[in-house]
């Protein structure tokens, strides 16, 4: 061979000429083909023929490079630095639907491949476009090939970065999101500082617009008599702060009528009206079109307590109905106090039923409820019970103790339900009541009872009946009581 092991050049063996000697033809073709073959694998500086094998640069460099410019070129180590070649030529198309060309082009989209482009402006929906080199248009995402949110890609120079992963482009380092941008978050966030909660000035109008993804709490300055239009871009569950600011005139009334607002009590939406008073709602944004507000000054809907919610006045009522979807979410338990309650028909039950549709029917079905109670007459103690019935009776009829219909012979009592949103049975209520029976030789009643409504739903309203007859008078106030 024409090279040793390490790349050293020597004629073969016996070769080598002796002078005043004849030199045979057979040394001298091989020493000429040895010469032949060392040639024909050493480099060819022209470039004319290719390396056959992988070379060793044996801890040497290859200097003085020029750059590459093709797929197959090697790069020199500037380029390497800049990574240039990686970093789009030119970006055309808009910016949703961005095209890419790059020197040397890419030959194909191939996992884990990396790249840059400079945009032209910010994206302006959640899923633009990204067309390489004509390879094919490819959506760009985030994270683990999360959507954007619009302004992702921060808007005219800014680098976007991205990589590959076999389906979707992804951005690597979108814009961070300004302070008047929404975040959606995918799971729970840790923070370790102060939220600090801003307060937005709402313009005063004849009917003010109250946008909810503007601030967390709001005010506003009425010079006016004026009305709070419905809400617009609430988030269920967020919380904050109204604040109503009279002028330095006063007098102002601020309309609450519309359907998407309602109150804890009757009449809560007074406002102050003396000149510079300020009054202050807490509210709580229950759906797109619901929200509650409560007056300061009272339990707030933040803190444990009971909040008087309703109130229904009897007028030879069939029924007293008390629906509870609004309030559902917000109470660990509800509480009904009923008072000054007359029958028309003489020795009348009260019964309690309730609903898992929002009052648009009421469980009767033999097998619905459950009761018992315990009941003291005239210091004689005694009780009643149901394993299956189509009511809780609150006041019973038995040994004619139930209703009276004789004027200021009355009852009055408290009824409890318990854990009324859990959707699994059963539900507990409790009760207690005292009456002035129908029997005219007992002086009172006086009932504690438990029942149950049996069935694999929520309460989310209750009903009010007699066993016959109307409610003749009487008030029912409905409390929700908060741990």
């Amino acid at each position: 061979m024409p090279r040793n092991g390490s790349g050293i050049y020597g004629p073969p063996p016996g070769t080598a000429a002796v002078p005043n000697t004849t030199i045979e033809s057979a040394d001298y073709n091989a020493v000429v083909a040895d010469m032949s073959q060392a040639l024909t694998e050493s480099v060819n500086v022209g470039g004319t023929a290719p390396f056959q094998a992988n070379q060793s640069m044996g801890n040497n460099k290859l200097t003085a490079m020029a750059a590459g410019s093709a797929a197959a070129d090697s790069a020199n180590l500037s380029q390497v630095q800049s990574d240039i070649v990686a970093h789009a030529t030119a970006v055309g198309g808009t910016v949703d639907a961005v095209t890419a060309t790059f020197s040397p082009a890419f030959a194909a989209y191939t996992a884990k491949m990396r790249f840059r482009f400079t945009a032209a402006g910010a994206n302006t929906v959640v899923a633009p476009t990204v067309n390489v080199d004509g390879l094919g248009v490819k959506t760009i995402k985030k994270l683990n090939s999360v959507a954007l949110a619009v302004g992702d890609i921060g808007g005219s120079g800014h680098i976007c970065d991205c990589a590959y992963n076999g389906t979707d482009i992804i951005l690597l380092n979108p814009a961070l999101a300004p302070g008047d941008r929404a975040n959606t978050y995918m799971a729970k966030q840790t923070f370790n500082g102060p939220l600090v909660k801003g307060t937005t000035t709402l313009a005063d109008a004849a009917t003010i617009v109250w946008d909810l993804s503007t601030g967390s709490d709001f005010q506003v300055t009425i010079t006016s008599n004026r009305t709070l239009g419905a809400f617009t871009n609430g988030m269920v569950g967020q919380e904050g702060i109204l604040r109503v600011i009279q002028d330095g005139t006063g007098g102002w009334t601020l309309n609450f009528s519309n359907a998407v607002y309602d109150f804890w009590g009757p009449s809560i939406e007074n406002i102050a009206r003396g000149a510079n008073d300020v009054t202050e709602y807490d509210f709580k944004v229950l759906s797109a079109g619901s929200i509650f507000l409560k007056r300061r000054g009272s339990t707030s809907i933040r803190e444990g307590g009971r909040d008087f919610l309703d109130e229904k006045t009897a007028a030879a009522s069939a029924t007293i109905d008390f629906v509870l979807t609004k309030w559902l979410q917000l109470y660990d338990r509800f509480e009904i106090d009923f008072d000054q309650v007359l029958a028309a028909t003489d020795n009348a039950e009260l019964w309690l039923r309730t609903s898992t549709d929002g009052g648009a029917t009421y469980a009767a079905s033999a097998s619905s409820y459950q009761w018992r109670f315990d009941r003291v007459r005239n210091n004689v103690g005694d009780s009643n019970s149901s394993g299956g019935d189509i009511r809780i009776n609150l006041i019973s009829s038995d040994v004619t103790t139930g209703l009276s219909n004789v004027a200021g012979e009355t009852a009055e009592g408290t009824v409890k339900i318990y854990s009324p949103a859990v959707t699994t049975a059963p539900r507990k209520i409790t009760w207690e009541s005292i009456n002035y029976p129908a029997n005219a030789g007992s002086a009172f009643n006086f009932v504690r009872g438990v029942g149950i409504r049996d069935t694999n739903a929520d309460v989310d309203a209750i009903r009010f009946l007699l066993s016959s007859g109307n409610i003749t008078s009487g008030a029912f106030r409905l409390f929700g009581v908060r741990k």
